[in-house]
């Protein structure tokens, strides 16, 4: 893995380690060291093939010299834990010890927009790329949100009804969230909650469009987005709830919950070693989960 991110793994000899790349490299050479007594696998509906993994610019064979058709952002920012999206897409989170260079980048205009939870967005802007030259953006996150206090009551009245559980209190809570959410659209946590409300009542539709909400307002919500998984599992998107649990472990390397919805989505996907490989972590995080010990055991008795 370490000498593929190194440039080991970048077979166009374009300087840059793609994902497929890296799993090409990683699957051959272990099967080769080990004689095939190990076969590393990795599910490519969970993943961009062509996501960027690593760039080292002393890979870059002559025939594949990017600069002249490509050029580079460069992601500059004033606060840790921020992402970033190019054309709405996620490319990747910087702190502000060290940017993020993206390579490859097609020349022309291109939205670039970035987002802390808690605070208003820097973005989305337009920015253009040059052929073979760097284009350095910098984003500043400053603006925390300020919620409307009778939103805050709203919220603060469903929180209270949706503890006490049951049907007639979890309508109360889903109309007190809904009320926050007109107030200020921007409140990313009514959102969840009135999706997880709306899923405790089994109406799947409406609370799948709710924990959408939540990410749309906050992308880097993990609390939203491993909810959201949740409730795909329910509906059957293992696709979608793999890939929505991809971007917590990648964000949040110690979030059980994570990894133990991975496990289930693996293993109701027939993926078992991917699925044991997440119910181990799992466990390994949060070993009184018997959730994650059940898919473990489920998946180990393919």
């Amino acid at each position: 893995m370490v000498k593929g991110l190194e440039g080991e793994a970048d077979t166009n000899g374009d300087g840059i380690v793609s994902a497929d790349e890296l799993a090409e490299y990683v699957h051959t050479n272990v099967r080769d060291a080990t004689n095939a007594a190990q076969n590393p696998t990795s599910e490519r509906g969970s993943f961009d093939p062509n996501m960027v993994l690593a760039y080292n610019p002393t890979h870059v064979t002559a025939a594949n010299l990017p600069p002249s058709k490509y050029g580079t952002l460069i992601i500059e920012t004033n606060m840790d834990g921020v992402e970033v999206f190019v054309d709405g897409q996620s490319v990747g989170v910087v702190n502000k010890a060290a940017a993020l260079r993206l390579p490859g980048i097609a020349p022309g205009a291109h939205t670039v927009e970035a987002v802390h939870m808690g605070y208003e967005p820097d973005g989305a802007r337009q920015e253009e790329v040059y052929p073979g030259q760097e284009t350095t953006v910098t984003v500043r996150i400053l603006i925390a949100r300020n919620r409307n206090h009778a939103a805050v009551d709203h919220f603060n009245h469903g929180i209270e009804s949706y503890n006490k559980g049951y049907e007639e209190n979890y309508r109360k809570a889903a109309a007190e969230f809904e009320a926050a959410l007109a107030i200020d659209p921007k409140y990313s946590q009514a959102a969840l909650y009135a999706g997880r409300t709306y899923n405790a009542l089994y109406e799947d539709k409406k609370s799948l469009e709710l924990f959408k909400e939540a990410i749309s307002i906050d992308p880097d919500y993990l609390e939203a987005r491993s909810s959201y998984a949740g409730a795909l599992l329910d509906s059957g998107d293992m696709d979608e709830a793999i890939r929505q649990l991809n971007v917590v472990a990648r964000r949040d390397a110690k979030s059980g919950m994570a990894y133990y919805l991975l496990s289930q989505a693996f293993a109701r996907k027939g993926d078992y070693d991917d699925a044991i490989q997440a119910a181990r972590r799992a466990i390994q995080l949060t070993p009184g989960n018997a959730e994650a010990h059940f898919w473990l055991a489920e998946s180990l008795c393919q």
